[in-house]
């Protein structure tokens, strides 16, 4: 090779090389016996987190390098369990960054899901309800994509929505399978946000409360069942069953939200009691069991 071609060669890459101005941030996995199964490292003033920079999942006590240049990040990471970590606006300095993600830093609260770039922020507002089910999908499409899996929203509590840029129809189920829908909900480079009230509800809620008595008593049948109001006596409402309660069956008994009594007697003549169990409007599950027995 011409020795001058040579060393102009080498005179760019020296060039080159003193280009990259990135510095090292290093993730260390301090979950104990839980997985990282992503990393998301981006400005603090951008609101898509980008692609997830980890290759392979973070095992305990290991870690990975990434490069960024200095400056101010959001650092979002995911368990292998989905629950969230996050560090908002991080300064990495021209040394480089190091952070352990510990237990003690886990984001309750706000749930993360989805695999989009942009955030849809629903926030459950409702005082008496959980959120159980959120629905997404591209407006005019039928309502399919389930994002909340496993995890439940209690009041007050903020889930993140990750998608693509678009226009979304968004449907929400709480605890009592009451429906909140939203249209045209667009979600652009600045993301978007649902607060979950209860004036959106799609239809009004049935009066009153419901309480679920399930017989879990292995091969007794329940053949009597009291609910009565805590201020009342005994058999106040009369009998509630109708025919006999084999084991693995249930009956749902609509009250009014309160304090109830409940007492339910098997085919032996033993009695089971829950005294001065309050019930709210999303109502209550009863499930009977030989270890209750009085």
């Amino acid at each position: 090779m011409n020795k001058v071609l040579f060393a102009l060669l080498a005179a760019t890459l020296v060039m080159v090389t003193g280009c990259d101005k990135t510095v090292p941030v290093t993730v260390t996995n301090g979950l104990g016996d839980w997985d990282i199964s992503s990393v998301y490292i981006y400005p603090a003033d951008q609101v898509s987190r980008g692609a997830d920079l980890l290759a392979t999942d973070l095992v305990p006590d290991s870690s990975s390098v990434f490069r960024m240049l200095p400056g101010n990040y959001n650092i979002l990471i995911l368990d292998e369990d989905t629950d969230s970590y996050f560090y908002g606006n991080v300064t990495v300095p021209a040394e480089g960054y190091t952070l352990e993600v510990k237990l003690e830093d886990l984001d309750s609260g706000n749930i993360n899901a989805g695999t989009g770039d942009y955030p849809l922020t629903i926030t459950n507002n409702l005082t008496d309800y959980d959120l159980w089910y959120v629905y997404a999908d591209s407006a005019g499409d039928e309502l399919v994509t389930e994002y909340m899996g496993a995890n439940i929203l209690f009041p007050e509590e903020t889930m993140t929505l990750w998608l693509a840029p678009g226009t979304y129809q968004v449907q929400i189920v709480d605890d009592s399978d009451a429906t909140f829908t939203y249209e045209e909900v667009v979600v652009a480079e600045t993301g978007a946000a649902i607060t979950v009230k209860e004036e959106d509800i799609d239809a009004p809620r049935a009066a009153g409360a419901t309480i679920t008595v399930v017989n879990a008593l292995e091969s007794w049948t329940i053949t009597g069942l009291l609910i009565d109001g805590s201020t009342e006596a005994w058999g106040a409402n009369g009998e509630r069953l109708t025919a006999p309660l084999t084991p693995g069956q249930s009956i749902d008994v609509v009250v009014e939200p309160g304090s109830w009594d409940m007492q339910a007697t098997d085919e032996d003549g033993d009695t089971y009691t829950q005294m001065q169990q309050e019930v709210g409007p999303e109502g209550y599950v009863w499930t009977v069991t030989l270890d209750q027995i009085d």
